[in-house]
């Protein structure tokens, strides 16, 4: 961010905290609000991947959204959150992001956030973008790739801003300085969901149950949502019988 890079020019743990939304709790956001800076005279507070901030997803079919996380209606952290956003500390600078196309106007934090402070939006890369930033990146660290890779990696990672970062780095720390081959990139970031739900489907169509269970097991290594594919694999079949 522009701004973070220019209120912040440099930054130490003193006075930059950063956390992944994705994986951290809502409560060590709110927390790190409520410690004051020690040693600086400021702050900021760097929340990335702010998922629950944004407008949630419609339902297929309906037109109507669907139901609201019960944890966002209850969690005592994010109305500390939003206590914060309300009456924000001179001394704390606090950056939300989220990558989604709206916030959810419904949300106490986005309600606060819009009475204190600023709501900035940035323009979606576009396909060739996500390439050539991946290939900057990659270079950046010392390793070289075809072009095709990269568009392997930013299909997989499917607009996934946050993923996309954290398997650059991994990709760069494999490779180490070495050319970055197209079965690295297959090995080490796992594939659209979609992609594999339907591979899924068309071998239990063909009754080849151990290449279903096989695709299965790998996207197991990479942590994939089980419900998820559930209702993908449920929406194959649902297709297929009309």
């Amino acid at each position: 961010l522009k701004i973070l890079k220019k209120e912040f020019p440099e930054r130490d743990e003193f006075n930059y905290i950063s956390l992944n939304m994705a994986v951290s709790p809502l409560k060590d956001l709110a927390d790190e609000c409520s410690y004051l800076p020690l040693g600086v005279d400021r702050k900021a507070v760097f929340a990335e991947d702010c998922q629950f901030l944004a407008k949630p997803a419609r339902a297929k079919g309906t037109g109507k959204t669907g139901p609201k996380k019960k944890a966002q209606k209850t969690d005592a952290s994010l109305e500390r959150l939003a206590a914060y956003c309300q009456n924000p500390n001179d001394f704390i600078d606090l950056y939300l992001v989220v990558y989604s196309g709206a916030l959810d106007e419904n949300n106490p934090v986005v309600q606060a956030v819009k009475n204190t402070g600023r709501v900035l939006g940035v323009q979606v890369p576009s396909p060739q973008e996500w390439v050539d930033f991946a290939l900057r990146f990659l270079k950046k660290y010392g390793v070289e790739t075809e072009r095709n890779v990269a568009e392997e990696i930013v299909r997989r990672v499917n607009g996934d801003y946050g993923r996309f970062l954290s398997d650059l780095a991994k990709l760069s720390i494999y490779a180490n300085g070495e050319p970055l081959s197209m079965n690295a990139v297959k090995r080490l970031v796992s594939p659209k969901l979609e992609d594999d739900a339907f591979t899924i489907s068309n071998a239990l169509m063909r009754n080849d149950v151990p290449s279903a269970i096989a695709i299965y097991h790998d996207l197991k290594v990479f942590g994939v949502d089980e419900i998820r594919l559930m209702n993908l694999l449920a929406n194959q079949f649902r297709f297929m019988d009309m």
